[in-house]
């Protein structure tokens, strides 16, 4: 931002500072991590194999996800695929976060004199500065670099010195975002309860199978959904495609099947492709506790948001089990998906016990002297209750 003052003559030097002041972006405090083992938040991975979490690479048609060996067939920390860029990179983040790190390389040893690579953040409000290592010059992409940032950072651009070299990065880390502060309890009152708010379920099953003598093809479609919302679904399409789902009070669960294959035999060839698919969005009306076990393999999700807020996922193939604090006055979605193999899981929610403080030394004294006064108490009543029988 510039600040651009007519004037002859500024009759206080105090305005004076404080115009350069305001008129100078200040940047942020950037610190330099040469390992990932140096981040120290819960972050998110991008290996450029099993999908992208949100995070875009630039300038479209120069940036590149591949696993082109004539690009580059070197080592790399999770082969086979990796980013290329010609010229600066851009990695742009699903949400502002504050920790970034990646690997990189590609750096020619029969290249002289040897590259520095930059690493540029940028918040809201532009640069936050940089960061630069000098790169080891072994071919590999075995060099890491990253930062953590005072303020929060919403991309980064990617440079090597020698502007017209091929950049390649894999295993690109950035820190989770904060979760927000969850709203006060609209009211305190409510009993507890978990109130669905709206659920789409599908499974879709398609067929094509065609004659490789005459080149004709048959084809079929199919989807089925539940006839009616929060009921029982219990459905499958041709090509395999199911789904098991239902509710209850305070939960839900479900599995799903999701199928592509082309078969090919003496004459014919056939393609056969299907998806299932479920999103429950829903509420609490008090703090609440949530368990979640999930399993999703091969190319199936399950997620689970609070507001935009991501709290739990498997990306990919894996396995895990989640438990969650639920506030009232937010929206809560869940979705599971699958294109190819399986999802299952199983949400449980209950009502958050109010924990009892446990009482410290201060506190034990006074109720001790309670204890005492009110059994002094009741055998001082005891004793006049006998003195006045007699």
């Amino acid at each position: 931002m510039l600040i651009r003052i007519v004037a002859t003559q500024l009759r206080s030097p105090l305005l004076a500072i404080l115009l350069l002041a305001f008129s100078s972006p200040a940047n942020a405090v950037l610190t330099q991590l040469s390992d990932p083992s140096q981040l120290t938040a819960a972050f998110t991975l991008v290996n450029f194999s099993t999908g992208s979490a949100g995070l875009v690479w630039g300038p479209p048609g120069q940036a590149v996800a591949t696993d082109s060996i004539a690009s580059y067939g070197g080592p790399l920390p999770s082969p086979p695929r990796f980013l290329q860029c010609d010229g600066p990179l851009t990695l742009t983040f699903p949400d502002p976060t504050t920790q970034v790190g990646f690997w990189f390389g590609h750096d020619n040893p029969g290249i002289y004199p040897a590259f520095d690579v930059t690493v540029e953040a940028f918040g809201t409000g532009g640069s936050l500065g940089s960061i630069t290592t000098a790169a080891n010059m072994n071919y590999a992409v075995d060099q890491f670099i990253g930062l953590i940032s005072t303020e929060v950072v919403t991309s980064v651009e990617v440079s090597y010195s020698l502007p017209s070299y091929l950049i390649v990065v894999d295993d690109v880390y950035f820190a989770d975002p904060i979760r927000p502060t969850p709203p006060p309890d609209p009211d305190p009152n409510d009993a507890f309860a978990v109130n669905f708010l709206s659920e789409t379920r599908s499974v879709v099953g398609s067929s094509n199978e065609c004659d490789l003598n005459t080149g004709e093809c048959t084809s079929q479609d199919q989807t089925a959904v539940p006839s009616a919302p929060f009921a029982d679904f219990v459905a499958s399409t041709i090509a395999g495609g199911s789904q098991n789902s239902g509710f209850t009070a305070t939960g839900f669960y479900g599995s799903g099947w999701g199928y592509f294959d082309t078969l090919i035999g003496a004459g014919f060839s056939q393609t056969l492709m299907s998806t299932s698919d479920l999103t429950v969005e829903f509420e609490v009306t008090t703090v609440s506790t949530l368990s979640i076990d999930a399993t999703a393999a091969i190319v199936a999700w399950v997620e689970f948001s609070e507001e935009s807020y991501l709290l739990f996922e498997i990306p990919g193939t894996g396995s895990a089990t989640h438990e969650d604090t639920l506030y009232p006055g937010l929206t809560y979605t869940f979705t599971a998906a699958s294109e190819s193999f399986f999802w299952d899981f199983t949400v449980d929610i209950e009502e958050q016990a109010v924990a009892v403080p446990a009482l410290g030394a201060a506190g034990r004294t006074l109720l001790l002297a309670a204890l005492v006064a009110t059994a002094m108490g009741a055998a001082g009543l005891g004793i006049r209750t006998a003195r006045k029988t007699r």
